[in-house]
């Protein structure tokens, strides 16, 4: 057995700039080096059973602004709900519903059903397209043990489901109206090859390229610390025995701090991955999160190398998991709950670049208005995002004030 490599070098953020032994912010240049001829950033593909299709060959996007992106592979993400806890996705239908029965301003483009009846596909139209159904209470066997982690404290049942609309309120009504600074921990981790592919300055940019996406919906970050760690089995994170080993390794501050994981050669045919917020109890030791954060492939960072996705914006869609939205086209039907927030608009597929003439429409005569390509929570490239809705943003809240703040 081969003897891992691991070097590890860390910075604290100062308010003033860049901080700690060694630590220059000018030091290199602020690109990674370039992409190699074919266009593929070094990063082969790597399709993997049921995962996203990655190209094999350049593509081109015309963004909404009219400016033409060049990009090899396609957002890939390895979040969903099937990663979800029961708590959360019971928090999720309880939001969803009070949707329907408060007035929030939000114009709900789906009713709520069970999740047991969320089984349109795509361009189907059947009895969960009934805006007059009258959602029932939640069940236990809507969220089946297995498929949806565990349940934390066993809420289920209809006077489960009064509980948790009951929590959710609470929460609600706890949580700030502007959350924030988050502190965010990055970690670089690469191989011994791709050491120099993310420079200090890009990791503030990285930063920055967060509080853009989030400032307008009262959410805001601020480097807490970073650093930079050598070990070729975690840069890879092909399984969870690693994956868990570097975050035991690496983590820091509570449940309420953002952990990015810049891995170099981030493998599994994706771009991120990240950790949905569940129920970890009001007084929760660092073991119970341990693993909580969000794995980022290094080159999507400001500047990094991986064409079409190099302006931050990976880490501004695997945030939005963090902070506990799905993504638009969870579920990929015209039928259902989708995402569980009522105002972005169906989408039976993700989004593939920047699909604008036409404008993708893959619910068109089941739902109204045109796909969401421009939201963070889609898989477009990154030029072609713009922002989050109402709905997500008061999701976001929502979730925060019912697990993350204070921990």
């Amino acid at each position: 057995m081969h003897a891992l490599t691991l070097v590890k070098l860390t910075f604290a953020i100062a308010a003033t700039g860049l901080a700690g032994a060694g630590a220059n912010a000018d030091a290199g240049p602020d690109a990674a080096s370039p992409s190699p001829a074919d266009g593929s950033s070094g990063i082969p593909p790597s399709p993997v059973p049921n995962g996203p299709k990655l190209h094999n060959k350049m593509q081109t996007a015309i963004t909404p602004a009219g400016t033409p992106v060049t990009y090899y592979h396609r957002f890939g993400c390895g979040t969903d709900k099937n990663h979800a806890t029961n708590h959360f996705m019971r928090a999720a239908h309880a939001m969803y519903a009070d949707t329907f029965t408060n007035s929030s301003g939000l114009q709900p483009h789906t009713p709520l059903v069970p999740p047991s009846a969320d089984k349109g596909k795509a361009g189907s139209k059947g009895p969960e397209d009934d805006k007059s159904k009258v959602p029932r209470d939640l069940e236990d066997s809507d969220y089946p043990e297995g498929t949806h982690g565990a349940n934390i404290d066993g809420i289920g049942g209809p006077r489960g489901a009064m509980e948790m609309a009951q929590l959710v309120k609470r929460a609600a009504a706890a949580a700030p109206a502007k959350i924030g600074p988050i502190d965010v921990y990055a970690h670089v981790v690469s191989t011994k090859k791709n050491a120099k592919m993310v420079t200090p300055a890009q990791l503030q940019k990285q930063v920055a390229a967060l509080n853009k996406a989030y400032n307008v919906n009262g959410i805001s970050f601020r480097l807490a610390k970073f650093e930079f760690t050598v070990n070729d089995k975690w840069a890879v994170g092909g399984d969870d025995a690693a994956d868990k080993a570097m975050k035991k390794a690496l983590r820091k501050g509570g449940y309420n701090a953002l952990n990015l994981y810049l891995q170099t050669d981030l493998a599994g045919g994706v771009l991120g991955k990240c950790t949905l917020p569940t129920n970890i109890g009001t007084k929760p030791s660092p073991a119970t999160y341990a693993v909580d954060g969000c794995n980022v492939a290094a080159g999507t960072v400001p500047g990094g190398p991986i064409m079409g996705f190099n302006m931050g914006m990976t880490a501004v869609h695997e945030t939005g998991h963090w902070l506990g939205l799905l993504h638009t086209f969870e579920g990929y039907s015209c039928a259902g709950n989708g995402d569980f927030v009522a105002d972005t608009p169906a989408e039976a597929e993700s989004t593939d670049g920047c699909p604008t003439s036409p404008w993708k429409n893959t619910c068109k005569g089941h739902r109204p208005g045109v796909d969401p390509i421009r939201n963070f929570m889609d898989y477009s490239v990154d030029a072609c995002y713009e922002s989050f809705s109402k709905g997500q943003e008061q999701r976001v809240r929502q979730m925060w004030g019912l697990y993350r703040m204070g921990k």
